[in-house]
């Protein structure tokens, strides 16, 4: 079922809420997702996957000195995190998002889910140690 259009610009501000000042724990990152869902009739996992692949799309090519191509009036909340983010984070993210948008439908555990995608997202901004 597909959200409707009415809710997709609430929605979609709510996640990228979320993904512009991530929390450093993918646990509480996980659960402001998990309630996103539940809290939204027509939102899925699967979108909320496509999503997330967008944003971290648009993060590389604005890392790469491009414009962004999913989210372009999303720039504001794209800059607040593109500073912390590694272009080589993105890339892997991305792919691994690639893998799981293929199992978001088929979760028996969606919490699991869940918190394995916050913590792929959140070490894109993960400050290495020399």
């Amino acid at each position: 079922m597909a959200i409707r259009e009415a809710d997709r610009g609430a929605c979609l501000r709510k996640l990228h809420a979320t993904l512009a000042a991530p929390s450093s724990d993918p646990l509480e990152l996980a659960g402001r997702w998990e309630n996103l869902l539940k809290g939204e009739d027509d939102f899925s996992v699967e979108q909320l996957v496509v999503i997330l692949q967008k944003w971290v799309f648009d993060l590389a090519e604005a890392k790469f000195a491009c414009r962004p191509r999913f989210g372009a009036g999303e720039w504001g909340p794209l800059s607040t995190v593109l500073e912390r983010a590694s272009a080589g984070g993105l890339i892997r993210c991305y792919n691994e998002l690639l893998r799981i948008r293929r199992l978001a439908g088929h979760t028996l555990n969606l919490r699991l889910l869940l918190e394995e995608i916050a913590e792929r997202y959140l070490r894109v901004f993960a400050i290495r140690q020399p």
